[in-house]
């Protein structure tokens, strides 16, 4: 899943399909850094999100999406936020 610190909440959806996976995260006053190992979208409910990599910023806000290409490092940050993020699962080899 990646390594996050200060969620408020990361809730972990079982879904039917091996192709995806699915998280939930509630942010409050803080960010978190992450590192994409497969392709990832983002999906802002509530709130404006901003998402930094090494190479550009930008913001999101209800009702749009952001993509993350696999192997980006990134950090995501919001005074108070609520994002789904739907990501193609890691298969060990």
């Amino acid at each position: 899943m990646g390594s996050y610190a200060n969620v408020k909440e990361v809730i972990e959806y079982k879904t039917p399909s091996k192709e995806f996976e699915l998280y939930q995260y509630h942010l409050e006053e803080n960010s978190i850094n992450l590192r994409s190992q497969n392709a990832e979208v983002f999906l802002v409910l509530k709130g404006n999100v901003r998402f930094n990599t090494t190479i550009e910023s930008l913001n999101a806000s209800r009702g749009e999406a952001v993509f993350i290409k696999r192997g980006s490092s990134y950090s995501i940050s919001a005074a108070s936020a609520e994002l789904f993020r739907a990501a193609t699962p890691v298969v060990n080899v």
